[in-house]
């Protein structure tokens, strides 16, 4: 099966409307008809035509492995399907010069290479490569009804140059209307579908730890087992070495093991200069300026932002919101962003107190006042409150990221009490979670105004990065507290808990630590490269030189001239018998040895007229490589002088 010229074209065309890169578009298109137009035509081989296909697949490669270091997935699959008919262009432009319309299937398979004995088999690339340009097409689109309709319409024009002769063309278009209506809903649900997948998928393969809801955050308090995440880092913190939390989202409200961020819409914050947003109304106190870089999976991520965040600067962002809990999200494109904060020791941007900061869930209420009255003195002032708080559970608890079921002779009274409950007064042993709710509870018992806040504890420093690294496992949980006007952070979980986390630890994690390095540096380097117009042509002429090398020694020959190939010149040099006369008298030439060399070492009693021999490499030469070549005459000399060594070496 064949396409129309013009037919692919128009795919190509499609191509570039749904990506916007119509000079790439533009200058493929052309490629593709021009053909048509010049008669020319490359003398390709069998084997120049599988060095093309080589260099197509190892681009893809390449391309691959490039995208998913710059822009990680799920961002690099779509990026990578985008530009994949492009990156296998080179392929049947060389086979449109050759004047091929089809490739033996061994050149595209290495696969099919090995088999020696095998029935040949030949492939049309005008199917595929038309199949490419839809599906890069599909992967940039908008999903506007317009996209819709022009897939349809070129699905069409690919159907008809297969349609059955004797059929109905009114037949066949019905049937036709039919699958693009049907389709159509098809691709409704597949959108729909496809959305789910972004959502929850992605949040399967990336994981719990470094993804945030600002509205919401399920806690692990009353499940059973361990409670652990991976060693993956996911945030850089450069300007410091001092161990620090690193905020991102706070919660006002507790319903069963979920905490709850009530009347917490985002506003957009305004500008202060190009790149750099104000968060604090206050005059800027002193401070310093962290470096953070962190990543997106999905785009639109909430900020990860140090205690006492006054401006940000240098972030690539359309837009900032800021909710009422001092939750900061971004609208960025997904993959890796860095962004410069000034940290200080002033008011952060949250909302004052309500009422939903002293208010205590009612399943627990009663444990929870009862352990506050024990613990904390009516009018006791609320610093002192605090450190009262910190210093019981600094004494008394121990952190513990397994939780057991409960067993022995106390279970049923254990299984009557809450998580909550238990781990006040049973266990006492618990993870981050477990601590930051109790804390937040117990200050609210005590009349002090506190919120659940969530995010990292940043304290690992790397020598390779000059940074403290964030991983995955280091996320956190932590009270805020309201302290003479101000919110105040309240850890109150053991300091040892990071020690715990990072026992299992080993070379499977430096191997890790080592590859996220060179990724980000990686990235860092080509972080100023969109795929796009600007890429493609930067690297067209180092494509075009590589390709052109691939086809090095294509001679070419007119339009439907199918006269043989023209051979090298001096390939039917004499010079050749002489050489294969010595060979069978048992003389080979060493690895790298030229000829003139390996004459002169002959043995004295080989039977070969040396001066022949000279006489007759010296024109071989000439007549093998001088571009000017051999006269008449000159030749006859290198006949009658290969002639005289040969009888020399036969007699």
């Amino acid at each position: 099966m064949s396409l129309p010229p013009l037919l692919l074209a128009a795919a190509i065309a499609v191509w570039g409307w749904q990506t916007g890169d119509w000079i790439p578009a533009i200058i493929t298109g052309l490629i593709s008809l021009s053909p048509r137009v010049i008669s020319r035509r490359w003398d390709i081989g069998k084997e120049q035509l599988t060095r093309v296909a080589d260099f197509c697949t190892a681009l893809a490669l390449a391309a691959g492995a490039i995208l998913f270091a710059v822009y990680g997935n799920p961002r690099a699959v779509k990026l990578w399907f985008q530009w994949l008919p492009m990156i296998v262009a080179p392929l049947p432009v060389v086979m449109y010069y050759a004047g091929l319309d089809r490739v033996e299937a061994g050149v595209l398979f290495w696969s099919m290479r090995r088999i020696r004995e095998r029935r040949a088999s030949h492939i049309a690339l005008d199917p595929p490569w038309f199949a490419l340009w839809l599906i890069g097409a599909s992967a940039a689109n908008t999903r506007g009804p317009g996209f819709y309709v022009a897939l349809a319409l070129l699905a069409a024009g690919a159907l008809w140059t297969v349609r059955p002769r004797g059929a109905s063309a009114g037949a066949w278009a019905s049937m036709l209307l039919i699958a693009a209506v049907l389709g159509a809903g098809l691709h409704t649900g597949l959108h729909t579908a496809q959305i789910w997948l972004e959502a929850t998928v992605t949040d399967w393969i990336a994981g719990n730890g470094n993804r945030t809801d600002p509205l919401q955050s399920r806690t692990d308090i009353g499940s059973i087992g361990e409670q652990k995440l991976s060693s993956r880092i996911v945030i850089r913190v450069e300007g410091t070495g001092d161990p620090m939390l690193l905020h991102r989202a706070t919660y006002d409200d507790l319903y069963g093991a979920t905490w709850v961020a009530r009347d917490s819409a985002f506003t957009p914050i305004p500008l202060s200069a190009p790149g750099a947003w104000i968060l604090a109304t206050a005059p800027a106190p002193k401070g310093r300026m962290l470096v953070i870089a962190d990543r997106s999976e999905l785009g639109n991520p909430v900020l990860t932002l140090p205690f006492g965040a006054h401006r940000i600067e240098g972030l690539s962002a359309s837009e900032l919101k800021r909710s009422a809990l001092g939750a900061v999200q971004a609208e960025v494109r997904p993959g890796d962003f860095r962004y410069s904060v000034l940290a200080t020791s002033g008011a952060t941007p949250e909302a004052p107190p309500g009422d939903a900061d002293l208010r205590l869930p009612r399943f627990d209420r009663s444990v929870v006042q009862g352990l506050a009255d024990k613990l904390v003195p009516r009018g006791t002032p609320p610093r002192e409150a605090t450190k009262i708080i910190a210093r019981h559970f600094a004494e008394n608890f121990r952190y513990a990221s397994w939780q057991p079921p409960a067993e022995g002779p106390g279970a049923a009274r254990a299984q009557s009490l809450s998580a909550l409950a238990r781990f006040l007064n049973e266990s006492r042993a618990g993870h981050c979670e477990y601590f930051a709710t109790a804390t937040v509870l117990l200050a609210r018992a005590a009349g002090i105004p506190a919120r659940y806040a969530t995010g990292f504890s940043a304290h690992e420093w790397s020598d390779r990065e000059q940074a403290l690294v964030v991983r995955e496992r280091h996320a956190h949980a932590w009270a805020r507290l309201w302290i003479d006007g101000r919110w105040e952070n309240l850890d109150t979980t053991p300091p040892g808990w990071s020690d715990e986390e990072a026992a299992g630890d080993g070379i499977g994690t430096a191997i890790a630590d080592w590859i996220s390095y060179a990724r980000v540096r990686i990235t860092r380097l080509l972080s100023e490269f969109e795929p796009g117009t600007g890429t493609l042509l930067i690297t067209l002429p180092v494509l075009a030189w590589i390709l052109l090398r691939q086809l090095r020694g294509s001679r070419g020959k007119k339009s439907g001239d199918t006269s043989a190939p023209t051979p090298a010149p001096g390939i039917d040099s004499p010079f050749y018998r002489v050489q294969a006369w010595i060979l069978e008298l048992g003389h080979a030439r060493a690895p790298g040895e030229s000829l003139k060399d390996w004459l002169r070492r002959m043995p004295e009693d080989l039977p070969l007229d040396r001066d022949a021999a000279s006489r007759a490499l010296i024109l071989h030469y000439r007549y093998r490589f001088d571009p000017a070549g051999l006269n008449e005459s000159e030749r006859a000399m290198l006949v009658r002088a290969s002639e005289d060594a040969v009888r020399a070496v036969a007699g």
